[in-house]
């Protein structure tokens, strides 16, 4: 499977087949593939949980209001180290990088690579994926035992998808997106309602 291939194929899986395995080595992968993402100043502040135990997915499903980590025989809990984030500002110091919006938005930024590098790598390697971004913070953090200078940024659940059919998401057209050599006259909002109406059929 070529780059471009798995990009296209990949998608967000809400429903996973009950009883899939993910072994050790597969896992490893996942991980340096996040390992090789860029990341500011080479800082590098991210490190990974890898949960299995049945217990610790079930309460982080209740963490993120939905029952995909305990359906998954593996979550990736990604973790920004804020201190280390923080050096940023010492590199490279301005009012955005000595911020501490400047830090988390690094994170944010270090994580995205690191994740989507995941995700695609989980697809090569056969498996599914959900990337879950809105969860109780602070009793993840408890879950995972994260010392205090950490800040949860995902949660990547790991596993088979059903039979079900899952349908490619709509995606803007090209031309309402790019723009050459400068912002381009267009009518934005008519190309929101279309697209919108698209996403969001009238019921």
């Amino acid at each position: 499977m070529d780059v471009l291939s798995a990009i296209k194929q990949r998608r967000s899986i809400r429903e996973f087949r009950e009883n899939a395995s993910v072994c050790g080595k597969d896992v490893n992968t996942l991980i340096n593939a996040a390992r090789w993402a860029p990341s500011a100043r080479n800082l590098q502040p991210l490190e990974y949980v890898i949960v299995k135990d049945d217990e610790t997915r079930g309460g982080i499903a209740e963490a993120a209001r939905q029952p995909q980590p305990r359906e998954v025989p593996v979550c990736l809990v990604v973790l920004g180290d804020l201190k280390r984030a923080g050096l940023v500002g010492q590199v490279s110091p301005h009012e955005v990088t000595t911020s501490d919006k400047g830090r988390r938005m690094f994170l944010y930024m270090d994580a995205a690579a690191a994740i989507e590098n995941m995700l695609l790598t989980a697809e090569y390697l056969g498996f599914n994926s959900l990337w879950i971004s809105s969860f109780d913070e602070e009793r993840v953090c408890e879950l995972v035992q994260a010392p205090k200078r950490f800040t949860p940024l995902a949660i990547i659940c790991v596993g088979k998808k059903t039979d079900k059919t899952v349908s490619p998401p709509p995606k803007r057209p090209k031309e309402d997106i790019v723009h050459y050599g400068g912002w381009s006259a267009k009518k934005p909002d008519e190309s929101y309602i279309g697209f919108s109406k698209k996403i969001n059929p009238p019921s």
